[in-house]
């Protein structure tokens, strides 16, 4: 039987409704913060003119990087729900901040599906994660996490991603998103693609071609 997996649970695809298909609800990018050459150089109010810096210097103020007060979004999220919205995709990867109970309690406080993602980023955001990870552990990882939940909460991711790739993808970055087991569990896949990416993706294992294939890119 097809179901949707939500954080509050499985539902049947019919009740899911008009969907957001990639939001970030709860998400700190502090880690890709050095690896983009950005140096904070203010961290006081973030106010209307560091807003303003912000938008040509991304790395003025480091709270640009972090979107985690969990009341702003239930309360930014109103508007949506009165408009009809019912369900929305997170797609925020676990090295960014993701935080499946933050989660539960946005879609508890505002009635949403919050469909929740799983897996990694780009390479760069790795090393406190998986830098050292052999594949094979990389992947029962994620097939842990589809099957029991993540962190320990219980709540269980509905796809896998994003995966943060650049171009070409390197090993580190696709590590077990092509391994049979994966496939096996039928979870969708979204790939937040490098630009020069240009709508496709084609992976080939320096291993040998184990699978070729094109993905829309998010």
């Amino acid at each position: 039987m097809s179901y949707i997996m939500t954080v509050n649970g499985p539902i049947e695809p019919e009740s899911l409704g008009a969907t957001l298909i990639h939001e970030h609800l709860h998400m700190d990018v502090t880690p890709v913060l050095r690896e983009h050459g950005y140096k904070a150089e203010h961290s006081g109010e973030f106010d209307c003119c560091v807003a303003a810096e912000a938008r040509w210097n991304p790395g003025y103020n480091i709270k640009n990087y972090q979107m985690t007060d969990v009341e702003m979004i239930i309360d930014e999220l109103q508007e949506y729900v009165a408009c009809g919205g019912s369900g929305i995709v997170d797609a925020t990867p676990r090295d960014l901040g993701r935080n499946p109970s933050a989660l539960k309690r946005i879609a508890d406080a505002t009635g949403l599906h919050i469909i929740m993602g799983s897996g990694y980023y780009l390479e760069a955001t790795h090393k406190r994660h998986i830098a050292d990870w052999p594949e094979s552990r990389i992947t029962e990882s994620l097939i842990e996490e589809v099957n029991s939940g993540a962190d320990g909460t219980g709540i269980k991711p509905g796809l896998l991603g994003e995966i943060g790739t650049n171009c070409p993808a390197t090993e580190s970055e696709l590590a077990g998103m092509l391994d049979f087991q994966i496939r096996k569990l039928g979870a969708c896949i979204c790939i937040h693609g490098d630009g020069k990416a240009a709508g496709s993706w084609t992976y080939s294992s320096a291993r040998g071609c184990r699978r070729s294939k094109s993905f829309s890119i998010t």
